[in-house]
């Protein structure tokens, strides 16, 4: 039995609480908001701040009995997100990491298949549980309600306009797809997903597209299967560094 301690993004919420609930491992979790990565900064930040904690044995967050020890080690509910967790280091602990680009390969379930839904079609926007539930998604709602926060501040012309400004981004992408897992079939949560996905590719005039995730990954994740292929295990002391190779993530001195 392992006792591991998970740093994780809200996006993962549903799918790690589930495997936390029959891990033979001793989980103990602590959220961050949805969103850190899209700030320059902000997520190593962070995620540095929660580390030192533990290793200084003060996390607010941690409850450490029945051992009185260590953990066995961090495990970070993250990709590489856009080199947010570069320069994550602990004193104490090995750091246990995905090997992913960004969260979406952890509801696919491996790297190579994403990358494979890519190729397939580069320009599309993923939802899952925890997006939808925890992030602006974009359409009616997301617009009106920018320009209302922006109206605040300028007058209800120039919020509109540059409300449409920000959205310019939407047009390199043509495709919304809804990763659902077998895991979560039937579950009311699930069909009001699929439903908000759905509605939003009409808003957004883009075509929708549903695909099976695998917990595969993420499950070993939990359960403390971590081969080399598909995750990176940082020794105490060792940093984080995107690897610009196929690994996506290294680490150095």
């Amino acid at each position: 039995m392992l006792h591991l301690k998970v740093l994780a993004c809200k996006a993962l919420f549903r799918e790690l609480s589930m495997f936390a609930t029959y891990s033979p491992n001793v989980i103990d979790f602590t959220w961050l908001p949805w969103g850190l990565h899209d700030l320059v900064g902000e997520l190593v930040v962070a995620l540095q701040e929660e580390i030192d904690a533990i290793d200084s044995g003060k996390d607010r967050h941690s409850s450490y009995p029945p051992y009185n020890r260590p953990f066995d080690a961090i495990l970070l509910g993250y990709g590489l997100c856009s080199n947010g967790i570069a320069g994550l280091s602990s004193k104490t602990c090995p750091l246990v990491i995905p090997r992913a680009h960004d969260c979406i390969t952890l509801f696919l379930g491996s790297k190579e298949r994403y990358r494979e839904l890519f190729d397939e079609n580069g320009g599309t926007y993923w939802y899952s549980a925890g997006w939808i539930e925890n992030s602006e998604l974009p359409g009616k709602r997301e617009h009106a309600a920018m320009v209302e926060r922006l109206s605040k501040k300028h007058d209800e012309e120039s919020a509109e306009m540059m409300t449409s400004l920000y959205e310019e981004w939407q047009t390199n992408y043509s495709r919304l797809a809804q990763i659902t897992w077998p895991e979560f079939a039937g579950k009311e949560f699930q069909r009001d997903h699929c439903g908000i996905s759905t509605d939003s590719a009409e808003e957004l005039g883009w075509q929708f597209a549903e695909f099976e995730g695998d917990s595969t990954l993420l499950s070993d994740f939990i359960a403390g299967n971590w081969d080399d292929g598909r995750f990176l295990v940082v020794p105490p002391g060792k940093k984080v560094e995107p690897s610009y190779g196929d690994d996506i993530i290294t680490y150095t001195d």
